[in-house]
């Protein structure tokens, strides 16, 4: 039989969302035809996430985040975790240079969380509108959904999820921590080290065996709540 098995190759890396798990607030969040809120009857990371309910009046409807990167002709790596109904896709669009990159669409579930992973880039001015959206799309849709984990980090490909508080979920460890908020706690952009290894990009390798294995956890970054 054919077992698969995720491999991590671990990285540096800053997620620029500056309010990742909606722990206190939604500060930084946007609404586009729709009506955004934060909420305790979801989450995949802490106890918040961020619901949408459009107003099903037009396409594209949901909710975003949007940075000022201050770059240009940079690569950019978008992620977020979203359940709910609705048929959905992520954004990532440089508004400043009237550029965008999306990912295929979603058929929503509530009975878990999907993760949305896009790959794009500023263009060749420099851009201070950068915007990580997730929207309705194929339809007009008067549909819920939640969102966590907001991710936008400076790279080529997307990696595990980031944020300051994944920290606390470790067991005790000597040097450095491998999680840290670079200012104020949920309200800063935060890095991961690359020596924390169940983490960084994730590689899928399958491996032929001629017999049948208890099956063990994947490693993944922690989580809480």
């Amino acid at each position: 039989m054919t077992n698969k098995l995720i491999i991590f190759e671990p990285e540096d890396r800053t997620n620029l969302v500056t309010n990742p798990r909606l722990a206190d607030n939604a500060t930084g969040y946007l609404d586009n035809g729709a009506t955004i809120l934060r909420s305790l009857s979801r989450a995949r990371w802490g106890r918040a996430s961020l619901e949408v309910v459009t107003d099903g009046v037009g396409l594209q409807e949901g909710a975003y985040f949007r940075l000022d990167p201050q770059t240009q002709n940079t690569f950019y790596g978008g992620s977020v975790y979203v359940r709910g109904t609705g048929i959905v896709r992520a954004r990532l669009a440089d508004g400043t240079n009237g550029i965008e990159f999306s990912t295929e669409r979603l058929t929503l579930d509530d009975n878990h969380w999907t993760r949305l992973e896009v790959l794009g880039r500023t263009g060749g001015n420099l851009s201070n509108d950068l915007r990580l959206y997730v929207e309705t799309v194929g339809s007009i849709q008067s549909v819920t959904f939640y969102l966590d984990g907001f991710q936008i980090e400076a790279n080529s490909h997307v990696t595990t999820y980031i944020d300051g508080d994944l920290e606390l979920d470790l067991d005790r460890h000597e040097g450095d921590a491998y999680f840290r908020w670079t200012g104020t706690r949920n309200a800063s952009s935060s890095t991961r080290s690359v020596r924390f290894r169940p983490a960084g990009r994730a590689f899928l390798s399958s491996r032929t065996s001629a017999f049948t294995s208890p099956r063990r956890p994947e490693p993944e970054c922690p989580r809480s709540g």
